[in-house]
Order: C-alpha cells, then structure tokens, then sequence
C-alpha cells in the first residue's frame, strides 16, 4: 500500500490498489484512484477527461443506519440525516449550502437505509472543490439548531404519513414486527413525532443531546466511505478531497457490524400465515424465507442465479402456469435490492406474487404451484443458463454505459462499505462478476425454501380496507372509492376468522390476523412432484454474438459552424447525435427515419421507435369506451408478448407497448443490435391477438387487473391532484369512475372486434438510432410492411383550454380516501400555447427558459415552504408541457 503526499502539501494519503485502473471496462473512460486520508476517511476518485461534462459529484455513505437506532428514540438515524445538511459551524446558514449549490446548478439529497446512510450532491463543475469544503463541513461540525431540529421533525412526520399510505411498506414494516426481541429489525428506522418526540419526553430524555451525541458517536472518519467525480485530473482531485475531509478528526474505531443477531426470526415461528388489509384494492400474495447473508457471495451470485430461474416468465415456469389458469398477473422472486433484504445477518429471499380473484380463492394451490417449481429445481439446475448470465454480464461490462455522475458516486460510495464486502480491486468489476458455477450454494438455499420455514403474508382487499373502508356491492359508484366487492369472502381461510378482531401493527395502524396452516397442507407441500408442464428456461435465442460496431458519424465542419447562429443569445454546444435522415421513396403511409452512429457511443446498441397511426382510432378519439378499450388491448398486447419478452430482457433487450391519446399506438425497444429489429417484428405479429379469443381466463385476468388500476387511481392524493389539473385543462380527459364504468360492460368480444378495426389499417413511422446501418433498416422495414394495409397518418390534436388572463382558477376537491391525513396541492402556470408563436423556431426558447426558472427557483422554493413553514415533505416545481401548451407547475 502506497503511501504519499498529495503534490499541493496537503495531509498524506494512501493509495489503496494502484491496480485499480488496470480493472474498469474497456468502454470506461474514466480514471481511477482509491485513497485512504490519514484520518481513517476513505475515497474513490473517479477523474473524467471529457470536456462536454458539466456536473460533478460526490456521495458519502456513513456506516450508520436504522439499526443503530437507541430504543429509546427509534427513527433518529433518519432524524440525523434530514439535520447534517441544516448549516455547519463554519458555514452556518440553514439553507447555506443548498443555496450554494442551487446557484451553482447542483442540488443534493440523502437516505438512510438500516445499516448506512447515504449523503451526496452533484454541482458544477467549476464549483466542486468549494462544494466538497461546505460537505465536509457538514460532516464535521453540524450546527443541529433547536429551532431547526424542531422544525425538521415536522418533516419526519411529513415523510412517515406520506410512507404510510403505500402498502408495500405497510408489509414490511409489519413482517420486521416478527423478527426476535432484541434483533434489530424490530426497530422503527421510519420516525415520527410520536417515537421521536412524545415517548422520549415521555421517559425524560433529550432528543437534542441524543441527536449530538448520536452524531458523535457514529460519523467518524473510519465509517465514512467517500466517491468524488469531477472533471479534472486525479491529482487535483486528490489534493481536493484531501484539503476539504482534513477538517474530520482522525478515528480508526471498530467498524459496526451486525452479522452477530442472526437471522431476524426464530425457527420455532416459522411457518406462519399472516393476512393484512390493504389500502389499495388487489391481492398479493408473498412467500418469504430467512437465509443466512449472502453479501460475501458477490462473486458467484447464487441467490441470482436461483431468483432468475424461480422468476422466469417463460413457458413452463410459474408465472406463465398461472396465467394460464386465471390465478395471477404478475411474479417476482429474488432478494430486493435494498439493505432491510440484503444485511450484514440475513438475506429475505420472497416470491411476490400479484393474485386475481380466482388466485386468491385458490391461494394453496398458487403457493402449490411455487413448490412444485421448487421441486424441478432440485433435480435440474442447468449450467448452461449460468453461462447465459455470465456471458450478458461480461457484454454489459464490456460495453458499459455511461451513468449520471450522481448516480455512479452513489453506486460506489455504497460499493466500499465494509458491509458489501467487495475487494479493493473488485469494486469496479463486483456486480458484473460470474466466477464458477457454485451448484453447492445454490443448493443450500433450495434447501431453506420449505414450506414449513416459509413466512406466508396474504394482503387482500376482500379482508376491509385500511381505516375501516369496507368492500362495497359492484352496482355501486362507491365501488371505485371502496371496493374490492367481487373478492368478498372468496379466501375459504378467511371465513375462519369471522367475528374475530384483528390485530393491530403500532407504528403504521396496519390490521392483520395471525393464522395458522394445517398440517396436513405442510404435508403435502413437502411430498410434491413436479408437474409435467413445468421446466426451466431453454438456452436463450435473443442473446447476441455479434458486437461489430459501425463507422460513426462526424458532423460535418459547415454543420458545426451554423449551429451558433440558431437562437440568438443562447450558448450553443457541440450536438450529441448527429440530424435523423428521412428516408424518402417509401411506401405511402410509411415514413421511416433513420439517426447514424454517433461518433463517441461506441456502443453495438439500438433503438428503435415505431408510432403506429390508426384512422378507426383517430375517428372518435375521445369516446370513453374506445379509449377504455385501448387500454386494455395495450394490456392484453403486452400480455401475450410477454414470455418472448421476458426472454429478450435477459438478453438485454427491451420492448414495450403503449397507448398515446394523439395516434393510437407506440413500440419502443433498444439493446444490443445484431437482433433487435427481430424482436420488433415478432412484436408486430403479435398485434391482432389472436389466442385471446381462446385464452378466457388470460383476458379475464388482465379485465380484472385494469378495473383495479382504475379504482386506486386516484387513492394517492398527489396523483388526484395532478390529474385535477389536467382536467381543467383537457375537459374530454375520462375520470377513473367513467372508465371504470365502460371497463364493466367490455368484455373479450368487445376487444377481439376492437382489435380487428385498430388493426384494420395503419399510418406507421419509425426511427432508428444507433449501430443499426440504413439499408438494413430500409430493407427490413419493407419487407416487414409489404403485407400492411397501409393508410396516411393521422395525429388526433388534444383540445387544451386556455385559462383567462388576469383571474385565478380554484377546484377544491375531498380525497378520495377520507381517512387518510395526507393533501395536495398544485399551482399551475399557463402559457400562450401553440398557436402564439412560429411554433418550430420559438419552442425551443421557451422550454429553456422555463427550465431556467425552475432551477432558480427550486432551491428558494424548496427551503421556504418545506424547510421553513414545513407545509409538506414532497414540495417542488417542474416544467410541464400539455400537448404544445407549455407551463410552470408548483406542487406541495
């Protein structure tokens, strides 16, 4: 380990693996060097020679998270995190250096997970090494004012009602109230008033000298892991970080380590069946086993390899069964990526299934189905598809993709944590690594997923609602608000617990009752066999081989000499991609065009879009029922693509189908070259939908899922909000309830006949980016579209009010989930729209001065309303754009 001066006189540094260059990908131009500072700090310096960047970065991840928490003050590593930014000893405005970021065209963030917290900001480049002074500060000498910590508990609260509305984290939550005393998962990492406020003075403490000492305790220079991007040289940005971090007093103390408490829950718990209502209509079934850490695995990824087999979409695997059969829509498996699943003493390893009404009624069998899977797997586990990762793993590395500087210092900050346990030289290689094949872990954790060391959580809306809303009768209107009618009592479970209260979770008010299984269903999940449909994926035709990367385009020198002179007073910068080339001599109602290889991609990657233009559509484009039944032909669609597709994403290539309210239909897919265009025109096939004339219980599932959607549209109050404004603005803009009223009476004639006229004929335009040359593109095009019924475009034009001038328009509207605390409110700024100006020469300019105002803004607005009078956790202001009517929106 080397150690040296930085070259301007400041503190030695140690370079920690001068090999580390020799490591990133081929396709990485960026430079790399890993420092430990005197201190005990650690530092990943990622140096960019590229003169085009505007941003730096820097991230700092602390090792100390939730589970560091006193008892006494639950929610106070999150407290800690929300008051490190609120002004510095050296820097003491409140908003000081989120000013300075602001005007310096950065902002900044942070999060707490259960082991870590993680603080960055991203700035411009020039004003980095004053950026990381301010930070540093921060980390050092916070002022924690008790003006501020009160205030900024407001905020805490803000965020836990804002968190305690979402279902998924409901769960969670209520599945950590299990884990053992004493296990640190029990803790309530979240925060709010009553366990950071109430019950401490309840006890006698002081939240204030808990805060310091907490802070004292734990950000220390031997827990703080580093990443800095800037625009500069190594050595300068050495010298940098090294000046800035000399303010953190040395520490080389113990680093935190929790692998000690074990796995969260006690065997003798294990199995256990909890049902939970929801806030949300639906039905989700989770299946969730306790391992041991796997962090230590990242080289071999075992968990990875089981997750991609037990999640396969394909023929034969569990999702695909159970489609068949009408019992689920959707299916994951695996650990999450987050640090309350993958900790320093256990991984969850779940199967997340998304049930329809017949699922839920037949949920035994479903979770039959998902040990039968299990079953294959113990008697097959192929090696071959094990290479297949590897081998996209080494592609991906291979030709790795430029990240945001925000998100790469993130990345790699959490990446050194001593908790991942990645080697100094692994840290830019770990998560594309794939070593041998290690059937043996594998196999071990096959043999922890039993049914009877499995946590079985049902969350179904046929239970009640959160906050007492009961499932309403079908025929009702209420039905949207409350409903989930259909699924009363269709749990034969259930039934049982009539009469019975259930319990209570403390934290986030969620009811659930405590279950117990029969044996004799244990017993018989344990002495399954295989069902002969069912078997693991065939090797994967989409993976690509051939990574030949075109001739790239240089923009020509009059081209570059031209573009200043495009607007007047704006700076102008090289172009990024080079002008899309209509190609002309197409068939009528076919325009293709096609964007070249840019120069400095260097990628064997594609994309392509294609807009589909349907006059049947275009006829009657704000009907209710068209629409509705454009919505669910766009789901039924991506439905019956998805096993190919599912496929091709394990390839690195996507594929997506949507609806647009201005021509009917988008495909947008990109990956990796040599067979994305195969992949679109086996998406094109498949657009008629032919088996769901057969398919009843497919199509019923889908029908099911889309009402569902529709009833919880508008349960979050920041989506009914949003959603007011676009009614003020496009009147013709259907309400859920309206949708959800047309939705009842379509049924899979109504989509078979809504397929066949959609498709009757087409207006289509496509373009190509990328390592796809022209002639190929050309040729296949036309052969693709020879047997179209090809039709001219047609655009549907949005009608968009214009709001009067000179007068406030107010709607006020009750939430649709009364019972819940949480408000919205929007203010929106209209501008003239399209037809006040030359649209094609004045837009441009308007969207970048609305871009600006926002920037200037945000800070101001952010630290006055959220910070100051704390009127909401989430306050912001964005540019919004309502088909070619600009605006300015400002949201709390």
């Amino acid at each position: 380990m080397a150690a040296h001066g930085s070259p301007r006189g400041s503190p030695r540094v140690h370079d920690l693996c001068p090999s580390l260059d020799s490591t990133k990908s081929p396709n990485d131009r960026n430079s790399y060097r890993l420092i430990r500072l005197d201190s005990g700090v650690e530092a990943l310096l990622i140096s960019s020679s590229d003169e085009n960047k505007q941003k730096s970065a820097c991230a700092c991840s602390v090792q100390a998270g939730s589970f560091s928490d006193p008892m006494k003050c639950q929610g106070l590593a999150h407290y800690c995190e929300h008051m490190v930014f609120l002004g510095s000893k050296r820097y003491p405005g409140e908003s000081q250096f989120e000013e300075f970021l602001s005007e310096n065209g950065g902002e900044s963030n942070a999060y707490t997970e259960c082991e870590y917290t993680c603080l960055y900001f991203e700035v411009n480049r020039k004003a980095l090494h004053q950026a990381l002074h301010m930070f540093a500060e921060l980390l050092h000498e916070p002022l924690f004012t008790p003006d501020a910590s009160s205030r900024e508990l407001q905020a805490i609260e803000s965020e836990f009602q804002k968190k305690r509305r979402s279902d998924r984290v409901r769960a969670e939550t209520l599945f950590a109230s299990f884990a053992s005393q004493g296990h640190p998962w029990r803790i309530f990492g979240w925060g709010n008033l009553q366990s950071l406020d109430a019950d401490p003075k309840a006890q006698g403490i002081d939240l204030h000298a808990e805060l310091g000492e907490f802070f004292r305790h734990h950000y220390k220079a031997c827990r703080m892991r580093l990443s800095v991007f800037g625009v500069e040289s190594l050595d300068s940005l050495e010298s940098a970080v090294a000046n800035a971090f000399s303010v953190i007093p040395p520490s080389f103390g113990e680093q935190l380590d929790f692998a000690s408490h074990g796995l969260p829950l006690h065997s003798k718990d294990l199995p256990r069946l909890v049902r939970v209502r929801p806030i949300s209509d639906g039905h989700v079934l989770w299946m969730s086993w306790q391992l041991p850490s796997q962090l230590g695995h990242y080289q071999s990824k075992p968990a990875s390899y089981l997750s991609s087999l037990i999640g396969d979409e394909g023929h034969g695997s569990i999702l695909s069964l159970l489609k068949d059969r009408g019992w689920a829509t959707d299916l994951t498996a695996g650990a999450g990526g987050d640090n309350f699943t993958n900790s320093s003493n256990s991984m969850i390893f779940s199967v997340e299934i998304t049930l329809t009404v017949n699922g839920l009624t037949n949920w035994t069998e479903v979770a039959t189905t998902v040990f039968q899977y299990l079953d294959v797997l113990k008697g097959d586990l192929p090696s071959y598809l094990y290479e297949e990762k590897k081998q996209m793993a080494e592609c991906s590395f291979r030709f790795l993709q430029e990240k945001d500087p925000g998100d790469m210092v993130i990345d790699m900050s959490e990446r050194m944590l001593p908790l991942y346990k990645h080697q100094a030289d692994h840290l830019l290689t770990g998560p594309w690594m794939y070593a041998d094949f290690r059937e043996d872990l594998v196999r071990s954790i096959l043999t922890s997923l039993s049914a009877r060391g499995c946590f079985f959580m049902l969350m179904s809306s046929s239970y009640g609602r959160a906050g007492g809303l009961e499932p309403t009768d079908a025929t009702t209107t209420s039905d949207s608000q409350q409903g989930d009618d259909e699924a009363r009592g269709v749990d034969p479970g259930f039934a049982e617990l009539a009469g019975c209260k259930p319990q209570v979770e403390p934290y986030f008010g969620t009811e659930y009752w405590d279950c117990r299984i029969e044996d004799t269903t244990l017993s018989r999940w344990e002495t399954l066999n295989a069902m002969e449909k069912m078997h693991v994926p065939p090797p994967n035709q989409f993976i690509a081989t051939d990574f030949s990367i075109l001739k790239q385009n240089v923009e020509k020198e009059e081209e570059l000499a031209c573009r200043p002179s495009i607007y007047t007073g704006f700076p102008s910068i090289q172009r990024l991609l080079p002008s899309p080339q209509c190609l002309e001599d197409v068939r009528a109602g076919l325009k293709l065009w096609h964007v070249p290889c840019a120069a400095h991609f260097k990628q064997p990657r594609s994309q392509v879009s294609v807009k589909m233009h349907s006059p049947y559509y275009a006829l009657d484009a704000n009907n209710v029922r068209k629409g509705v039944l454009l919505e669910l032909y766009i789901l039924c669609f991506n439905d019956s693509l998805n096993e190919m597709l599912y496929a091709a994403g394990k390839a690195r290539l996507h594929c997506a189908v949507s609806s647009s309210p201005t021509h009917g239909l988008t495909i947008r897919a990109g990956g990796f070259s040599q067979k994305l265009l195969c992949l679109v025109e086996s998406t094109l096939r498949a657009r008629k939908l032919e088996e769901y004339a057969t398919r009843f219980d497919r199509f019923q599932a889908m029908h099911e899922a889309l009402l569902r959607s529709y009833k919880n549209e508008w349960l979050k109050p920041q989506v009914h909000c949003s959603d007011l404004r676009k009614l003020l603005l496009m009147p013709s803009m259907p309400r859920p309830a309206m949708k959800e009223a047309q939705l009842s009476t379509c049924g899979s004639e109504q989509l078979m006949d809504f397929a066949q006229n959609f498709n009757s004929e087409m207006g289509c335009e496509l373009l190509v980016s990328g390592n796809t040359p022209k002639d190929t593109f050309l040729d296949w095009a036309t052969a693709v579209f020879d047997g179209y019924t090809l039709a001219p475009q047609t655009k549907v034009e949005v009608d968009v009010v214009q709001l009067p001038v000179g007068s406030a328009t107010v709607w006020m509207q009750t939430a649709v989930d009364t019972t819940q605390s949480n408000s919205a409110v929007e203010i929106y700024f209209q501008l003239p729209g399209r037809d006040a100006w030359h649209w094609q020469e004045d837009q441009a300019r308007v969207r970048v001065l609305l871009a600006l105002l926002e920037d200037v803004m945000y800070e101001s607005l952010f630290d006055e309303l959220r910070t100051k009078q704390q009127l909401g956790y989430s306050v912001g202001c964005s540019l919004r754009d309502s088909f070619g009517v600009p605006g300015l929106r400002l949201r709390i």
